[in-house]
Parts: structure tokens; sequence; C-alpha cells
């Protein structure tokens, strides 16, 4: 539907058992496997991403969600705003389990039994300009969240993309996994 055809993969933890996987397929499209001597994070990664070979702009994704989204609205977005990076996000509504009360002097003043609470989650894609990888250092840990915190202490313009709560799936825990299995 939006034509990829090139694909990185950094690889680090059961990098063999991923690269069999995928080398496995019959596809239409590329993958490159650039395995990290030691784990970088999502962000200490890109570090070896080849700036002369990617996009100008290009796609980042964890590995562990998934996405059913219009990636040519982000993409319009993305430029159309001129941002350096586009985070999408998605409303996310939490119900906390407990009653929470709230004290003053060892009193109770008052109780909400089950709060819930709305957040704007980071979803975990982003669309990102190659220019970002020059503020990477060299094969040096780095968590996305704190790449986004450097981005903006340099004033880095950083965009949102909004995506129905609907339209991802985090797969890191089992009940999620097995959730999509079902629904697949």
């Amino acid at each position: 539907l939006f034509n990829f055809k090139k694909f990185y993969l950094i690889v680090n933890h059961q990098a063999d058992l991923i690269k069999s996987y995928f080398n496995s397929l019959q596809k239409n499209y590329k993958i490159k496997f650039i395995k990290e001597k030691r784990q970088l994070g999502t962000a200490g990664g890109l570090s070896l991403l080849d700036k002369k070979n990617i996009s100008t702009n290009f796609i980042l994704s964890n590995c562990d969600t998934l996405f059913k989204i219009d990636y040519q609205k982000l993409y319009q977005t993305h430029i159309s705003d001129k941002n350096k990076m586009t985070i999408v996000v998605s409303k996310k509504l939490y119900e906390f389990p407990y009653g929470v009360c709230k004290i003053k002097s060892n009193k109770l003043i008052s109780i909400k039994e089950k709060p819930v609470h709305k957040f704007i989650a980071n979803a975990g894609l982003y669309l990102i300009n190659k220019e970002i990888i020059k503020i990477i250092q060299k094969n040096k840990f780095l968590d996305m969240n704190d790449l986004i915190k450097n981005c903006l202490r340099k004033k880095i313009k950083i965009g949102i993309f909004y995506i129905n709560p609907k339209d991802w799936t985090d797969i890191g825990r089992l009940s999620d996994l097995k959730k999509i299995n079902n629904d697949i």
C-alpha cells in the first residue's frame, strides 16, 4: 500500500534468530541488518546508520508495536509542519485500580474510587529527519526519550501526529501478544 522497499533492522538480542526469520521469507523489499556490539537503546542504534544511504526523512518504530495508520498522512504532516521529528501519539485512559485518598494531618479529606486519568501516550513510532542523527554520539547508549529531551533543549522542532487508540497495539506484554494473535 505505501510501497516501502528498504528497511534497516538494528539488532542485538536474538540477532541471529531475527536474521534467520527474515531471510527465510519471500519478499519484494530489502532488509539491511545492523548488528550492535552492545545494546545502544532505540536512539543510540541510529548512530550506526550510514547517513549517505538513508532517506532524508525515515520512519523509526519500536520493535514491539504494531500500527494501522496512514503513513502518507504522517509524512505530509511532518513535511508541512517543517518538523525535524514527528512523534506518533494517542490518547489513553488509565483507570487506577484502587480508591485514592487525600490526607491532611493524618485525617482523610476525600476519597475517589478508581479514578480515571487521561494521558497523551507516545506510541513508539517516529518520522525523523536524518539531521537528527548528527546529535547522537556513536556507539553510546541512548533511549528515545533522552534523544527527544536533547532535541527539545537544542530547540529542534518536534511535532506530533495523533492516531486513534485502536490503530496501535503494544505487543511487548504477553497478554497483548495473545490478544493480537486472536484478532489476526
